[in-house]
């Protein structure tokens, strides 16, 4: 407001600063004053873009777990008779999906069918994260399966999702199976997929394949991935592993930072 009411006026970027600062608290009355300036936003010069939404749209939902400012945002767009692009609808799935609003996400992929906008690899990530965050596998799997069938390719993110899906569901075979698809198709399992696969596992209270998954690990483990396996272990009430687990991490990290000492001097 001290800007708008000098000499100097605001840019684009003005804008997304301010607007990204408020949506940390989206059900405050900062969010709300933030919107009523963008009304305005073409009194100072500047023209918003469906790019520039894109961007602001992908800022402001990194903020959990609301969703409301990605939709606001997507409001004030359409008020301005702005079209919406594929990047546009992928980021306002990837925010609904990762607030756990899986119905929301779902819509916004029918109005994005209905605007006649063309879905990428990126929205059906979107749409299988989306299911994956609301415990629904079996959606993540309709929307995997649909990927399969387009001209589209797969990516680890589309695996790792899908499998994730399945092993929180308990469906560990079918995440087996999706696992060894994915080496088919030779697109490289990341840790990500690593630590889906073993969570599947304890959650069938397969604390053996748990740890089959976890000695076949090509990468260097991270901390979440001993954390999976120690808690995975207390879960299933194997104590004496748990405990293992968390020797070995201690042992495996101390040598690491010995190693990266080393190679720094």
């Amino acid at each position: 407001n001290n800007l708008l009411g000098s000499n100097l006026k605001p840019s684009l970027k003005t804008y997304t600063n301010l607007l990204i600062a408020c949506a940390r608290f989206p059900e405050s009355q900062s969010w709300q004053d933030a919107l009523a300036l963008l009304k305005d936003i073409e009194t100072t010069g500047n023209s918003p873009t469906a790019e520039w939404y894109n961007q602001v749209i992908a800022e402001c939902s990194n903020f959990l777990p609301h969703a409301q400012q990605a939709t606001d945002l997507y409001d004030d767009m359409k008020s301005r008779g702005i079209i919406a692009n594929t990047e546009t609808f992928n980021c306002l799935i990837r925010a609904l999906g990762k607030a756990g609003k899986l119905s929301e996400a779902v819509q916004v992929f029918e109005d994005m069918k209905v605007n006649g906008t063309t879905a990428d690899q990126h929205t059906f990530v979107g749409l299988i994260q989306a299911s994956e965050v609301s415990g629904d596998s079996e959606t993540a799997m309709k929307y995997f399966d649909e990927l399969s069938s387009s001209d589209l390719e797969h990516s680890e993110r589309s695996y790792t999702f899908a499998i994730s899906s399945l092993g929180k569901a308990g469906k560990l075979d079918q995440a087996l199976s999706l696992l060894e698809q994915m080496k088919k198709s030779h697109i490289t399992p990341t840790i990500h997929t690593f630590n889906a696969l073993i969570t599947a596992n304890f959650v069938a209270g397969n604390g053996d394949g748990a740890l089959e998954i976890f000695d076949a690990m090509p990468m260097a483990k991270q901390r979440s991935t001993y954390d999976l396996m120690s808690e995975g272990f207390d879960a299933i009430g194997d104590k004496a592993r748990s405990t293992s687990i968390k020797e070995l991490m201690g042992h495996d990290i101390n040598i690491g930072r010995r190693a990266h000492k080393q190679g720094g001097e």
